[in-house]
């Protein structure tokens, strides 16, 4: 399997969705028992993006020529498909954000923003969905009561009084020239924004963290003061948030040490999966993925 996107829920199950061979949702318990695994979508080839609230799971997908959303509503703590969207105002390239923001899904892509009313309208029609003016090229959203945001190459914007506002970020040119935003996530009430060579604390003009080795950033949660930022090929980077120090973990694990997405956990757990396929040496259709758990520095690997 090619394990691409984790998220804990609001019954402390991890949701993992896969790319390879088929799309695919498991669901576990928080002991990491596999409560269900879901893969009877015909011609899914890709989980893109996982959201929840306390009644359903949305995940976004693709198939070969086109892109959608699945819904589940849950069941006894267990989500159970429920419908799928897959027609909106206009022709889709990829999924690249997925949003829940209360009745609303909102959909990235790459050309353009659309959001939908999943608890009052039907959203199998396109006319349902709502397209957003927005003032750039866009990869990820973020919205709650306060603010809108939008992040894309080189810029990030806010809604703000009805109009859209440029946010200057300090990015560091010897880094890199062309800056994507990879994530926009809320802790407490700052808003922390990842590209793939730093991250920032928005509407904090002091703070910036560049990545200190040659590499990429690929997501990022924060945690107790703590922000925990996967690294391309290089593990895992812990930044503290009062002492500004950080570590870096590389894990000598049977997975490669590359973690593309993660999350943690009420207690302080870690966990992380990786998206990229190795070969066993003896076994050239045989690949390896899986999950890591670390706990008080102490790594658990599920393959």
């Amino acid at each position: 399997l090619d394990l691409n996107k984790i998220i804990k829920d609001d019954y402390n199950n991890f949701i993992v969705g896969s790319n390879s061979p088929d799309g695919s949702i498991q669901v576990f318990n928080n002991l990491l028992s596999l409560n269900d695994f879901i893969d009877s979508f015909e011609d899914i080839e890709k989980i893109i993006n996982l959201e929840s609230n306390n009644s359903y799971l949305f995940a976004s997908y693709q198939t070969q020529s086109n892109f959608g959303i699945l819904i589940f509503e849950y069941q006894n703590g267990i989500p159970i498909y429920k419908d799928f969207y897959d027609d909106f105002p206009y022709q889709i390239t990829n999924i690249t954000d997925l949003d829940i923001f209360e009745k609303y899904i909102i959909i990235t892509t790459p050309e353009g923003i659309v959001k939908g009313n999943y608890q009052d309208d039907n959203l199998k029609f396109s006319n349902n969905w709502i397209s957003l003016d927005i003032p750039a090229l866009a990869f990820e959203f973020y919205q709650d009561a306060e603010k809108i945001v939008i992040g894309g190459y080189n810029n990030l914007w806010k809604y703000e009084n009805e109009n859209w506002i440029n946010i200057s970020l300090d990015f560091n040119d010897t880094l890199s020239d062309n800056y994507q935003i990879v994530d926009i996530i809320k802790y407490n009430s700052q808003v922390f924004i990842l590209t793939k060579k730093q991250f920032f604390i928005m509407e904090d003009d002091n703070f910036e963290f560049s990545i200190p080795v040659n590499s990429e950033f690929t997501c990022l949660d924060l945690y107790n003061e703590k922000v925990v930022l996967g690294v391309k090929n290089n593990g895992f980077l812990i930044f503290d948030l009062l002492s500004n120090e950080y570590q870096i973990f590389t894990p000598n694990s049977p997975l490669h040490n590359q973690y593309d997405a993660l999350t943690i956990l009420d207690d302080g757990t870690l966990a992380a999966v990786v998206n990229r396929i190795e070969q066993r040496s003896y076994s050239p259709t045989d690949n390896l993925a899986g999950i890591t758990l670390i706990d008080e520095g102490i790594f658990n690997n599920f393959i």
